[in-house]
């Protein structure tokens, strides 16, 4: 049995990222689809943090660790392919093909979105990257990972650093593919995704 502990949806802080283009970096603009990153697990004594053009210092987390087997099954059951545990690259890429979606499930990070903007994760967070976002780890503790999952029957990612030829192509011609649901709450509307996502 699961020991995940789910917030109503209605209750969920949530942060909606529409970053544009920046340098190599497509982000939001091709796709005109955001970031969002929200807070729906019951485990964590903060919501999710945000600032711009800075990095917040990584502390221990004060969130208690999630079974990485449980995400793994929560979000199967909403239409994405758990892929992998591990924590994330430390340099700015991205991916054209395809959605990502990142739950925490022990240790703190301090990520990198769009070369502008700064997320400080724990356990209890959750992430989906609409492909062309950049992102990269700026620092975290030594025991930080994540489950990394992408839309059930989707391209492996690629892994693009900048000015790839054909990339905006990709993503724009990508839309919403694979996302039908929020991947957390396995519903349309009034979710974080739901929302955000004009699911």
């Amino acid at each position: 049995m699961s020991s995940l502990r789910l917030l109503s949806p209605s209750s969920v802080k949530s942060h909606v990222l529409n970053i544009p283009t920046k340098g190599a970096f497509p982000n939001s603009s091709p796709s005109g689809l955001p970031a969002v990153f929200y807070h729906p697990f019951e485990n964590s004594t903060d919501a999710p943090g945000t600032q711009a053009d800075g990095a917040l210092a990584t502390t221990e987390s004060q969130a208690s660790p999630l079974d990485p087997s449980d995400i793994e099954q929560l979000v199967s059951k909403n239409g994405f392919e758990p892929s992998w545990r591990y924590g994330m690259f430390p340099f700015d890429h991205y991916h054209s093909n395809v959605h990502e979606l990142l739950i925490p499930y022990k240790g703190t990070a301090t990520l990198m979105l769009g070369t502008t903007t700064t997320l400080s994760v724990q356990p209890g967070d959750a992430l989906l990257l609409p492909a062309g976002m950049a992102h990269r780890c700026v620092e975290s503790s030594s025991d930080y990972s994540m489950v990394g999952s992408y839309p059930r029957g989707a391209s492996q990612w690629d892994t693009c650093r900048g000015g790839e030829q054909g990339a905006e192509e990709r993503i724009r011609s990508l839309g919403k593919t694979g996302v039908e649901v929020d991947p957390v709450y396995g519903q349309k509307g009034e979710t974080p995704v739901g929302d955000a996502w004009g699911l």
